[in-house]
């Protein structure tokens, strides 16, 4: 009777630590069923907050760029962005002066026609690997918060 007792106890715990090992390996940012299609070379790939999450956090360095103006980034950003103020010509042009046009860059703005227009400028300043992310209110914010500490 001992010995029947002793495999269930067994059995339970090796279960429990499967479970637990099943479940500890899966991100609650990154969920494992992510998939991420790469743009073809002048095209721009439309992705969500999920997929975005999965390539800040996958093996390639890639920039999040938010295109919005200086007092909107000011006022909260998705961690990790950079500024790309597109309203200022100036600067949107220095900026792109700056960038590695064969690394992936993906845009975000205040809504989705300026995110698409921005991606298009990429495009068409030569970078290979754009990704059009929209704008924070198509989002789960869980994947990509907004940094609000400039807020006043």
């Amino acid at each position: 009777m001992d010995a029947v007792k002793n495999g269930r106890q067994r059995f339970a715990l090796v279960i429990c630590m499967a479970a637990a090992v099943l479940l500890g390996s899966c991100s609650k940012n990154e969920p494992a069923d992510v998939v991420v299609p790469r743009p073809e070379s002048g095209t721009i790939e439309k992705i969500d907050s999920r997929q975005g999450r999965a390539l800040l956090d996958g093996d390639r360095r890639v920039l999040l760029l938010d295109v919005r103006t200086l007092r909107e980034y000011m006022l909260g950003h998705v961690v990790g962005a950079q500024i790309g103020d597109m309203a200022d010509q100036e600067r949107w042009d220095f900026r792109l002066s700056e960038l590695d046009r064969n690394e992936p860059v993906m845009v975000y703005c205040r809504d989705a026609k300026c995110s698409n227009e921005a991606a298009e400028l990429l495009v068409e300043a030569g970078f290979k690997e754009v990704y059009d992310l929209g704008y924070p209110g198509m989002w789960d914010s869980k994947y990509l918060p907004i940094d609000k500490r400039g807020k006043s």
